[in-house]
C-alpha cells in the first residue's frame, strides 16, 4: 500500500510541469520566437459584431487586414443564404471574389501552410461554442508545433488552443476553414496544387490559368519545366495542341536532362501533324537522356505506331519495351 502511494505521488509530482503551466498567448508566441516552429500573424484587426453578425464582422477583418475597406453592413446583404439567412464559407468565397480575392476552402491541418505565409483563416465555430453570445466565426492567426498550439482571434480577443481542440472545433462545424489571398498572391506551390485539384476534376481552363499562375512565380528550372509540361497535358485536353507542343518545348529547353519532358513532347508533335519521324527522334532524345526509363519511351513509340495502324512497327516497339523493362535473371524467353 505504501508502495502504491509513493508511485502515485511520484506520477503527479512529474507531471505537475506538463498540467501546471496554462497554455496562453505568450507561451505560443515566445515559443515561436524561440523555436521558430510555427508563425503568428500580427496586425489582423479586431472583430467587432455589435448586432452579432459574426460572419460579416470577421469577414470584414480580414478584408482590412489586407487593405480593403468593405463595410460589415454590405458583406452582411451579399453572404447570408437567402432561404436560411444563415452565413455560409461558400457565399463568404464568392464575395471575397467579387472583392477582387482569391478564397481557398482548406482543411484545418492544411490551413497552417497559409498562416505560415502569412494569410489568416477564417474558422466557423458556432456549434460547440462555450457560451451564448461568443463568437461563431474566430480568425486562426497562429499555429505553433512546439507547443502544439494555435491562436485563435475571438472578437477582441487572442485564445490560445491546443491542436487536437482545435481539430475537435473545426469537426464540429464542418471542417472547412476559409482563407483569402489577395488576387495573384500565393505562391507558386499553392497554385500548383489548385491546378491539379482542377485538372482532376475536368475543369481544365481554371487549371490552365492556374498553372499559368504557378509558371509565373516559379524560378526553380526543374518546376518549371514540371508546370510546363502539366500546362502541356491541359492544352492538350483542351484541344489546342500548338500551345502544348509549344509548353513541352519550352520544357524540354528547361530541362533537356529529363527524359519525361522529350516523350511528352513527341506524343504531342504526334497529336498535332502525325509527324512519326519528329516523334520517333523525340522518343531517341528521350532514352538518351534518362535511359533507365527506356522502356517507357519505347511504350510511347509503340503508342505512337497503333495509333497510325501500323501493327508491326507497334509490336516491335512494344517488345523493344518488354526487352528492357525484363529483370537481370529473366527467363530466355524475354531476353
Amino acid at each position: 500500500m505504501t508502495l502504491r502511494l509513493n508511485l502515485i505521488a511520484f506520477i503527479v509530482t512529474a507531471a505537475a510541469p506538463l498540467f501546471g503551466c496554462a497554455l496562453t498567448t505568450d507561451a505560443v508566441r515566445e515559443s515561436i520566437r524561440q523555436n521558430g516552429k510555427g508563425r503568428y500573424i500580427e496586425g489582423v484587426p479586431a472583430v467587432a459584431a455589435p448586432d452579432g453578425d459574426w460572419a460579416a464582422a470577421a469577414l470584414e477583418s480580414l478584408y482590412r487586414f489586407h487593405g480593403r475597406g468593405v463595410s460589415r453592413e454590405t458583406i452582411a446583404q451579399r453572404i447570408r443564404d437567402p432561404e436560411t439567412r444563415v452565413s455560409a464559407v461558400a457565399l463568404m468565397a464568392r464575395d471575397a471574389e467579387l472583392n477582387g480575392f482569391e478564397p481557398l476552402v482548406v482543411s484545418a491541418s492544411n490551413a497552417f501552410d497559409y498562416v505560415r505565409a502569412g494569410f489568416p483563416a477564417l474558422v466557423p465555430a458556432s456549434v460547440g461554442a462555450k457560451k451564448s453570445g461568443a463568437p461563431s466565426w474566430l480568425i486562426l492567426i497562429a499555429f505553433d508545433d512546439a507547443l502544439e498550439a494555435v491562436c485563435l482571434l475571438s472578437g477582441d480577443e487572442i485564445k490560445a488552443m491546443s491542436y487536437g481542440d482545435f481539430r475537435r472545433l473545426c469537426l464540429l462545424n464542418g471542417g472547412g476553414l476559409l482563407v483569402i489571398a489577395p488576387a495573384g498572391g500565393l505562391s507558386a506551390s499553392v497554385y500548383g496544387e489548385r491546378a491539379a485539384q482542377a485538372e482532376y476534376s475536368g475543369d481544365y481552363q481554371e487549371a490552365a490559368r492556374l498553372l499559368g499562375l504557378a509558371l509565373s512565380r516559379e524560378k526553380d528550372a526543374p518546376v518549371r519545366a514540371g508546370f510546363l509540361r502539366s500546362i502541356g497535358r491541359v492544352e492538350l485536353a483542351l484541344g489546342d495542341k500548338a500551345a502544348a507542343v509549344q509548353a513541352l518545348r519550352n520544357a524540354s529547353e528547361i530541362e533537356p536532362q529529363n527524359g519525361d519532358n522529350w516523350r511528352d513532347l513527341a506524343l504531342a508533335v504526334f497529336a498535332e501533324n502525325g509527324n512519326v519521324s519528329e516523334a520517333r527522334l523525340l522518343l531517341e532524345r528521350a532514352v538518351s537522356e534518362t535511359p533507365a526509363r527506356s522502356a517507357v519511351y519505347h511504350a510511347a513509340l509503340g503508342d505512337v505506331f497503333s495509333g497510325l495502324g501500323d501493327l508491326p512497327a507497334a509490336r516491335a516497339a512494344y517488345e523493344q519495351a518488354l526487352r528492357e523493362s525484363a529483370p537481370d535473371s529473366a527467363p530466355p524467353e524475354l531476353e
